[in-house]
């Protein structure tokens, strides 16, 4: 009986492992952003007229590669990368913003995605602090 129920249960977890599969990506450095003029002015947008903007933008780069701007709307938070997935239905990726002061007036992160699935998300990773009462 114990035996049956390792077995389900290691079943249980192969399968969701393999439905969630974690993506190839580059974070692009700004030599390389440089190199890609529709990427790049949207970028010198960000930094002067829409300083404030908070989202993002794809960019098609080849027939199935990608680029992905995301901005914060802020100067004093960087954005990390914590993590993408691509399922059979969507893309997603999750960002956290740390409190290291950012040189830009509205801090970005660009990505390479190898392909975007379906739906496309982008969440943030929020931290809550918790209290002894």
């Amino acid at each position: 009986m114990k035996k049956n129920i390792l077995l389900i249960l290691m079943l249980i977890v192969v399968f969701l492992t393999s439905c969630t599969q974690t993506v190839d990506y580059t974070i692009l450095d700004k030599e390389k952003v440089n190199s890609m003029s529709a990427v790049s002015t949207y970028i010198d947008e960000l930094q002067s007229s829409n300083s404030g903007y908070k989202g993002y933008k794809i960019f098609d780069i080849s027939d199935s590669n990608k680029v992905v701007v995301i901005s914060s709307g802020e100067s004093n938070k960087t954005l990390k990368i914590h993590n993408i997935e691509n399922s059979s239905k969507d893309t997603a990726i999750t960002i956290v913003q740390t409190d290291l002061p950012s040189k830009q007036k509205n801090s970005y992160v660009v990505i390479r995605l190898d392909e975007i699935i379906g739906a496309f998300y982008v969440f943030e990773r929020v931290q809550y602090e918790g209290t002894d009462n």
